[in-house]
């Protein structure tokens, strides 16, 4: 966005909604003034520079909120930096061609519907985009079950070297509560507005803290539910890692979420943590592949669900 848009922006806001819109074309232009330091602040390891056999990718994940509730699992790790922090940037800058030779011999089953504009299925050994199959209109995401069953599928029938499991959970909206990121209309404060995402709604007070936090932990408990309870059952993997994309701020730097290339810690601190896979051989998975619309429209609203839009 350019200074003249944010000038137009701001003029929009305060003509609809007063002083609050001025606060808010404020954190915009602050949010701005963080991207530019975006492209001089890189760290972060590339995914395809560290040793993995499976990766699972834990949807905006925070690396304390793991340790939390990782005793719970039998799992342990340590926190990295990823080197985005945007589900979009993270594949652009994981899957770059300078990985080519590597993705050719890694399979990627994916939940994220940004797959449908940063890969292509001749660059891995296997691409299954499981949102375009499964996806739940009533809460606005994807569930764990159908992804483990495209990997799980995958693992076994197309033998990868490698793969890469991307969950959309921790990520809201949060199964326990979906009500919490659901649209309103606040005519008092917001005129016209009719939506805003979680991460807005806090940093506006309208919801507090504890309650998206516990929610949260809801999510990460549900997903990993599903992936030491079926998934690590169900291929055999001597070296798996559960990691995350990037992570959200939950205040720090004044920010909320995860909006795009944003550089603070907050975002970009994720876990590591290794463990193994041995299969068991009692699950039988059931990857959907039915006719699905996937147009341009169909994306979006897969992502204005995920508060991506």
């Amino acid at each position: 966005m350019t200074l003249s848009d944010w000038y137009q922006d701001t003029v929009t806001r305060v003509k609809q909604d007063g002083f609050v819109g001025i606060r808010e074309s404020a954190y915009q232009l602050y949010l701005g003034a963080l991207r530019q330091m975006d492209g001089m602040c890189e760290y972060g390891t590339p995914i395809f520079d560290r040793e993995w056999d499976v990766l699972v990718i834990l949807d905006a994940c925070r690396a304390d909120m793991m340790r939390d509730v990782a005793v719970e699992y039998g799992l342990d790790g340590e926190a990295i930096y990823s080197n985005a922090s945007y589900s979009k940037s993270w594949m652009d800058r994981n899957f770059a061609p300078q990985y080519d030779d590597q993705k050719r011999r890694t399979a990627y089953v994916t939940g994220n519907p940004f797959s449908s504009e940063t890969v292509q299925d001749d660059e891995f050994a296997a691409l299954r985009e499981a949102w375009r199959y499964s996806w739940d209109a009533e809460i606005g995401t994807i569930h764990p079950r159908p992804i483990t069953d495209h990997a799980v599928e995958v693992w076994r029938t197309v033998a990868p070297d490698r793969m890469i499991v991307h969950y959309m959970q921790p990520h809201g909206p949060f199964v326990s509560k979906p009500d919490l990121a659901a649209g309103f209309d606040d005519a008092d404060t917001f005129a016209n507005r009719e939506e805003r995402g979680i991460w807005e709604r806090i940093r506006h007070g309208d919801v507090d803290k504890a309650t998206a936090q516990t929610a949260y932990l809801d999510n990460l408990r549900y997903v990993l539910d599903e992936v030491t309870e079926t998934l690590l059952r169900s291929i055999d993997a001597d070296h798996v890692v559960l990691t995350a994309d990037h992570a959200n701020a939950l205040g720090e730097w004044g920010i909320w979420g995860h909006p795009p290339n944003i550089p603070i810690p907050a975002i970009r601190r994720v876990p590591w943590y290794v463990t193994s896979a041995a299969d068991a051989g009692d699950y039988d998975p059931d990857p959907q592949m039915g006719e699905v619309e996937t147009n341009d429209e169909a994306v979006i609203e897969r992502l204005r669900n995920l508060g991506y839009v």
